[in-house]
C-alpha cells in the first residue's frame, strides 16, 4: 500500500540506497544508476547541499581513437601533452567526472590499446553537473569504501571539453606546423 505522506514529500531516500548499491565493490559495473542521477538532478534546487557540485575543474580518464582524435583542433601545447578541443557526444545519459587528475590518469591508463590513447577529458563545472563530492563521499563511507573518489556526475550526452592526449601518441598525425614546433 502507498502511503500519502510518501506522495507528498518528495524526497532522496530511494535514490540514496541505489547511490550505496553503486558505491559497493564492483556496484559501478552491476549498477545501472542513470535514472537514479536524472531523478536527483531534477531534485538539485530542493537539496543543493547534497546535490550542488563544488565548482571546479573535472577529469574523466578515457581512451578515443587516433582516428577520432586527428579530426580534433589543438588548443594549445604543453611539453609533451597536446590539448584538443572536442564536442563530446556520449551513448550513455549520464557520465562520471572526478575531481582527482591522478585517478582519471589511472582509469586512461586502463581503457588505453594502441589505436586508443590514453586521453583524459577535461571541463569545468556547470549546471549540467549534480552530486556534492563531499555528501557522495559519506554515503561510500556507509558501504565501506575506504576513500573519496571525488565523483561528480554529468547529465546528458553533449558538452564540449578538453582532451589531454600525449604528443608522443599521436605522432605522425599532426603537422609540424599544426604543433608549433617547425
Amino acid at each position: 500500500m502507498i502511503k500519502l505522506k510518501a506522495l507528498i514529500v518528495e524526497n532522496i531516500d530511494s535514490e540514496i540506497e541505489m547511490l550505496k548499491k553503486y558505491m559497493k565493490a564492483g556496484g559501478e559495473r552491476t549498477t545501472k544508476i542513470d535514472s537514479t542521477i536524472k531523478s536527483l538532478y531534477s531534485k538539485k534546487s530542493k537539496y543543493s547541499k547534497e546535490l550542488k557540485p563544488i565548482s571546479g575543474e573535472v577529469y574523466r580518464g578515457t581512451a578515443i581513437s587516433k582516428k577520432d582524435l586527428k579530426k580534433l583542433k589543438i588548443a594549445k601545447r604543453d611539453d609533451a601533452w597536446l590539448f584538443l578541443k572536442m564536442k563530446y557526444k556520449s551513448r550513455r545519459p549520464v557520465q562520471s567526472f572526478t575531481y582527482n587528475f591522478d585517478l582519471a590518469q589511472k582509469f586512461a591508463k586502463y581503457n588505453a590499446k594502441p589505436d586508443y590513447p590514453e586521453s583524459i577529458i577535461i571541463t569545468k563545472i556547470d549546471n549540467n553537473f549534480v552530486g556534492n563530492y563531499k555528501w557522495l563521499g559519506k554515503i561510500g563511507k556507509e558501504v565501506g569504501l575506504k576513500r573519496n573518489e571525488k565523483e561528480v556526475f554529468h547529465v546528458g550526452n553533449t558538452m564540449n571539453v578538453i582532451v589531454r592526449v600525449n604528443a608522443l601518441s599521436l605522432y605522425g598525425l599532426f603537422w609540424k606546423k599544426e604543433l608549433g614546433i617547425a
